[in-house]
């Protein structure tokens, strides 16, 4: 991660939860009640992030509730563990709790080769079907109906950040509401490019941040939803591919924004500007907006010191299209390994840390920029306003899930960011872009 608020939307680490026993009875029933394992001498070994700092307060909470137990944390390996989990919870006796990334890649494979336990009870202890928003719901159930996680935060994009001294100083107002027009962001953007400014300022250098938050965005305006929800699977052959990007309104979506690389929304050489230049481009005042999700207001503090007051817009729809959503990304995730030897311990562990008691106790979604995966709880107080204000308009603006940032997920060469990149650096055209993207999936699904 870039900074404690940026979310594990690359590869990155997080937690493993090894349950190492000594004398610990087969059958024993963990619950959230207090259990005493004074005589077993259980030793819960926790890896976690050093973002996930909630982690110390769950170890706290934990062994009071389990005299006896004792929960020892390390670091983990981080990006390596995350590529190899397959084969880590493969091994004979792999941690009893994991840290996991929900959506496509290494996740489907833990799913399919049956190596994550099954969590319906706690899904209904917490009711978590309920409390969840929509796309949590769907992202987390399994083809075959049953859920092998649990999401401990939500984070979302993409919005457009403006900073309100720099319009005053061009002399531009932004109409009322979180919605604009294609027409009223590229007046806007035209005066801002006239006044000398970054009109917006993105990053494709690096993971796909920028353009491909943009570009989810874009093709579900362009697609609608059902087809939009599609291309967010069809990468698997167990989803049938009915939309390609070769279809028009996929092409549409990556012709608009090759329109406004075109126009100037995003300045100079865009596709070879880093994730931290950008930032810096919109704290320094070069650019009047910035492309970002809702980490960005903690990022702002943290990294650049910023203090100038800032509002924020919604992705405008392509011609035609519907209005885009906020979009959430859900990854940050436990789960219990199928091999654990104790599986109701490893449960107990993880109903603690997404219980509600636990989760409207913890100051974390202040640290990081996210909220609660519970609908049912509320900002701490002390929480961004701004990241306030995004939840509370989400029931009006509506709420989706994001592309994958690959396509297909760990596929070199056709990765969204590459073939994006090369459009809009003029290298090939929103055409072999579209085929490119397009042979890319059909490759994925030719390997499962």
């Amino acid at each position: 991660m870039r900074v404690t608020a940026r979310p594990a939307l690359s590869l990155v680490s997080g937690i493993i939860v090894a349950a190492v026993v000594a004398g610990f009875a087969r059958g024993s029933q963990a619950t959230a009640t207090t259990t005493n394992h004074a005589k077993s001498k259980v030793v819960l070994r926790v890896a976690i992030d050093s973002s996930w700092q909630f982690m110390k307060t769950a170890k706290q909470w934990f062994e009071k509730q389990h005299p006896g137990v004792t929960v020892d944390m390390y670091a983990t390996p981080g990006a390596s563990y995350n590529q190899q989990i397959v084969q880590e919870l493969s091994i004979a006796h792999p941690a009893d709790v994991t840290v996991l990334e929900v959506g496509p890649g290494p996740y489907s494979t833990l799913v399919e080769n049956h190596l994550l336990e099954n969590l319906d009870s706690i899904w209904k202890k917490e009711n978590l079907a309920r409390v969840y928003f929509p796309p949590v719901r769907r992202v987390y159930t399994s083809s075959d109906g049953h859920h092998y996680a649990v999401s401990i935060d939500l984070w979302w994009g993409p919005q457009i950040y403006y900073r309100l001294d720099v319009l005053q100083k061009a002399g531009v107002t932004l109409p009322p509401g979180h919605r604009l027009t294609e027409a009223q962001f590229l007046n806007i953007s035209s005066r801002l490019k006239r006044e000398g400014y970054v009109p917006l300022a993105v990053d494709g250098k690096d993971d796909a941040i920028g353009f491909g938050y943009i570009l989810s965005s874009l093709v579900e305006s362009a697609c609608g939803e059902a087809r939009y929800l599609n291309m967010t699977a069809n990468w698997k052959k167990s989803v049938p591919l009915k939309t390609k990007w070769t279809d028009s309104c996929a092409v549409k979506a990556l012709q608009t924004l090759a329109e406004w690389n075109v126009a100037g929304v995003f300045g100079d050489s865009p596709a070879l500007r880093d994730y931290a230049t950008a930032q810096g481009l919109f704290a320094s005042g070069k650019a009047a907006a910035r492309m970002d999700a809702s980490w960005f207001p903690n990022e702002l503090v943290i990294v650049n010191k910023f203090t100038q007051p800032y509002t924020w817009r919604m992705i405008p729809a392509v011609q035609g299209g519907t209005n885009p959503r906020f979009q959430f990304v859900t990854q940050d995730s436990l789960g219990v390994t199928a091999k654990s030897q104790h599986k109701q311990l490893a449960k107990a562990f993880i109903d603690l840390v997404i219980s509600k008691r636990f989760e409207k106790r913890q100051a974390y979604f202040n640290d990081i920029g996210g909220m609660p995966a519970r609908s049912d709880i509320k900002f701490p107080p002390g929480s961004h306003a701004v990241t306030v204000g995004m939840r509370d308009a989400m029931s009006k603006l509506g709420v989706s899930t994001s592309l994958p940032y690959q396509v297909p997920y760990g596929t070199a060469a056709g990765a969204l960011t590459v073939q994006v990149n090369a459009m809009l650096s003029g290298q090939q055209s929103v055409v072999a872009t579209a085929r490119a993207l397009a042979a890319a999936v059909l490759q994925s699904r030719r390997g499962g």
